[in-house]
């Protein structure tokens, strides 16, 4: 804690003769590797409030990273390590939209403010203290890293730096590592031997283990898939339309890319004319030529749940459902601020379903508490509900099922006070209704218009629970696997 809170001071810690560490003078960042760790400073973002009478910097690990203890958790006030209840609560509250309840962030914070601000005195051992404005506190802690963790989408933050390093360990030959096969988890739960392995409980560095996951490992597996209806294609091409509407030359450029991505080297010379996909930067102009998109072109559906993707020197993998659903509860939740409810979408057939007690019930004491997230449901009697609006954005779901969730999650929370405090949890519930299913088999202009909307959300590089959305390997990384170079 002492040499955390003084970097530019070299300390050095001898027991029985022995060294335990030994520290220069050295910078924030440099000293936070040193005694956090590596592989929490890879995983982790930057913050700075800025001057001003109270200032609060440091660093906060990505939701990615987030372990489930909290030895990694460190707060200092004027320099001074403290336990304070204040800055603890907006830390959690800053992260609620991106971590399991049950999994903790990790930090380094450093609050500095005049001394008159903070009453230290209220503890012998000084490391509990009392804010003059614990409001003012709460605020600029809280907001100082929302603001850091909203930035955690693809053009601006990776999602996951060593997806790499974790795919060769679960790689290994039996006879490189033998010790370790049973802390690895191999495709469909099964080890290159054909036995059953054991879930995971092991953590490879900033990529959350099974302390971290809210529910147990389960392999992923190929469901059946179905056809998309002329409708649903004509539908995807204009999503992707309105997406790109440029100009005829910059159209060209994007046919190009898609086809230099499906066809490598081969392309066939009718679209091998040296265009360059273009991309907008922060400042509005092109970017320039050669520059694809963070997470770069589709190229095809894996199993029906992953796409790859493509991108100048990586391939990327992208878990469709929790980038879908991060994509619509983040524009629920704008939707919400900026109207006040959910646009509506009224059925032209009501959907109706037969109803439990406990559902019926619920409906009579919160039917109007529904209407704001958009949804209009009505009592037909004889245990039957009907649906007469949804959702704008969820007018493709499956409209009883969401209706039924709805229901069971408005009769936990409760009151109207309660309802508004628990918002987002809500907002999330219907976000999964509108997630693009595991086994829809997707088109090109759909899964691409799908990676633009996750390079212009919020927090979109881990889902509600802090799980990553997509990774990406590089080409060293491949390289690496197939052991090229060695």
């Amino acid at each position: 804690r002492l040499a955390l809170a003084h970097p530019h001071i070299a300390f050095s810690l001898k027991r029985d003769g022995k060294n335990i560490f030994k520290l220069p003078a050295q910078s924030l960042a440099e000293r936070i590797t040193a005694i956090v760790g590596e592989d929490f400073q890879t995983a982790s973002i930057e913050i700075d409030s800025g001057a001003g009478t109270m200032r609060l910097y440091g660093a906060i690990a990505k939701p990615t990273f987030a372990k489930g203890r909290a030895d990694k958790q460190y707060c200092f006030v004027n320099r001074r390590f403290v336990r304070d209840k204040v800055m603890m609560h907006a830390v959690k509250q800053a992260y609620r939209d991106v971590l399991h309840n049950a999994v903790t962030p990790s930090f380094v914070l450093f609050l500095d403010l005049p001394p008159e601000a903070v009453d230290v005195n209220v503890h012998p051992t000084k490391t509990e203290i009392r804010f003059r404005d614990s409001q003012a506190v709460h605020q600029l802690v809280f907001h100082t890293l929302d603001k850091a963790l909203a930035a955690t989408r693809a053009d601006q933050t990776e999602s996951v730096g060593n997806a790499g390093s974790i795919l060769g360990l679960a790689t290994q030959r039996p006879s490189e590592s033998p010790e370790n096969l049973s802390e690895i988890s191999f495709p469909h739960g099964s080890t290159p031997s054909g036995q059953q392995a054991v879930p995971q409980q092991q953590t490879f560095g900033g990529f959350g283990g099974a302390k971290s996951a809210p529910a147990p490992y389960s392999a992923a597996r190929a469901p059946a898939q179905r056809g998309l209806s002329l409708q649903e294609s004509r539908a995807a091409l204009d999503t992707y339309a309105e997406l790109y509407r440029r100009t005829e030359t910059d159209d060209d450029i994007e046919l190009s890319q898609f086809e230099q991505a499906r066809f490598g080297s081969d392309m066939p010379p009718a679209f091998s004319d040296g265009l360059q996909p273009a991309r907008n930067t922060d400042n509005g102009e092109a970017a320039q030529a050669g520059n694809s998109p963070p997470l770069g072109f589709a190229i095809a559906q894996l199993l029906g749940i992953y796409i790859l993707a493509q991108a100048e020197d990586s391939l990327l993998l992208i878990d469709m459902h929790a980038a879908a659903e991060r994509v619509n509860y983040e524009k629920m939740k704008a939707q919400r601020e900026q109207f006040g409810s959910l646009q509506s979408q009224r059925l032209l057939l009501p959907v109706t379903f037969q109803a439990s007690h406990e559902e019926t019930a619920a409906l009579a004491d919160h039917a109007e508490a529904l209407r704001p997230f958009g949804l209009e449901l009505s009592d037909m009697g004889g245990n039957t509900i009907a649906v007469r609006a949804v959702p704008a954005m969820l007018g493709k779901s499956d409209v009883a099922a969401l209706a039924r969730d709805m229901l069971r999650e408005i009769a936990q929370v409760g009151s109207s006070r309660a309802i508004e405090a628990r918002e987002n949890q809500i907002l999330s519930t219907m976000a999964c209704h509108g997630s693009i299913r595991a086994g829809r088999r997707l088109t090109l202009p759909e899964m691409n218009a799908l990676l633009r909307d996750m390079e212009n959300t919020p927090r979109s590089n881990q889902c509600n629970h802090g799980r990553p959305t997509w990774v990406k390997l590089t080409l060293k990384e491949l390289d690496a696997l197939f052991l090229r170079g060695q």
